[in-house]
């Protein structure tokens, strides 16, 4: 089980998420879950530019709109399904 995100306009870049947050969104030894996070897309949009915690900057390597897309996405699971 798990969010299936990986493909589409935003999941080619997303795919270098899961080495760190996995690909069911629930985090590893050096990265959070995503699932049941209480970000805004705004606040996920500036972590994937400028890092935070043991994430470094420039880890998103998308367009401006995949950035956005996968913000809206990530901010959106609240709930860990």
């Amino acid at each position: 089980p798990g969010y299936k995100i990986w493909s589409g306009e935003a999941g080619d870049s997303a795919k270098s998420c899961i080495g760190c947050h996995a690909a069911d969104l629930k985090g590893g030894p050096a990265a959070p879950k995503l699932l049941g996070n209480t970000l805004t897309a705004d606040e996920v949009e500036d972590i994937m530019h400028n890092g935070r915690g043991n994430m470094p900057p420039g880890q998103f390597q998308g367009t401006d709109e995949e950035a956005k897309q996968l913000a809206e996405f990530i901010a959106s699971l609240k709930e860990e399904k």
